[in-house]
């Protein structure tokens, strides 16, 4: 069975499209006034606006990549997806790593070898100077969870939705959380 899309690709949705245009707006925004020395008052109330861009980011395409995955052929999906995820970690990570050893005394071609045998992000899970890709390692996980997840919560009540979403908590933060006030949680571990 191939996968069921449910949304047409080619019908993109403005606002969708807008709303991730102003997330990365903010996000280069973030490393701009970083990268400035903006004042710690200022940065403060620069962070409180622009430090929601990448979770909204991160909801929206789980979103997406939830709906796609829905009703998917597990096999199909991966044997399609992987080999993306990875050539697009090579990629940037390698074309970064490149750009920035050439600029500060490298020779190009030395550069370009350092990059893809030292610092590639895949096999030596060393991103170097590529620390923009942070973000793909989540997204990965979301791409790689998300046949699992579409079938839990796509065309599920709220209610179990809340469920989901209460188990993940609780065996994720609300431990820590407790924990930190001095209660014993290890049953929660286990």
């Amino acid at each position: 069975m191939s996968c069921e899309v449910r949304i047409i690709e080619k019908n993109r949705i403005e606002y969708i499209d807008a709303i991730k245009a102003i997330c990365m707006a903010l996000v280069v925004f973030t490393h701009a006034h970083e990268c400035a020395g903006s004042p710690l008052g200022i940065s403060s109330i620069f962070y409180s606006i622009d430090r929601c861009a990448v979770p909204i980011f991160f909801m929206i395409s789980g979103y997406f990549i939830i709906e796609r995955a829905y009703n998917c052929d597990l096999m199909s999906f991966y044997i399609k997806r992987i080999p993306r995820l990875i050539y697009a970690i090579l990629l940037c990570s390698v074309l970064t790593n490149t750009i920035f050893e050439s600029t500060h005394g490298m020779k190009t071609k030395n550069a370009f070898l350092y990059a893809l045998f030292s610092e590639n992000g895949i096999f030596y899970g060393n991103y170097a100077h590529a620390i923009q890709l942070w973000f793909m390692y989540p997204l990965i996980l979301i791409y790689l969870m998300s046949p699992f997840i579409s079938n839990i919560v796509v065309d599920k009540s709220k209610k179990y939705i809340f469920c989901f979403v209460f188990i993940s908590i609780l065996f994720n933060q609300i431990k820590f959380s407790i924990y930190s006030m001095g209660y014993n949680v290890d049953f929660l571990n286990k």
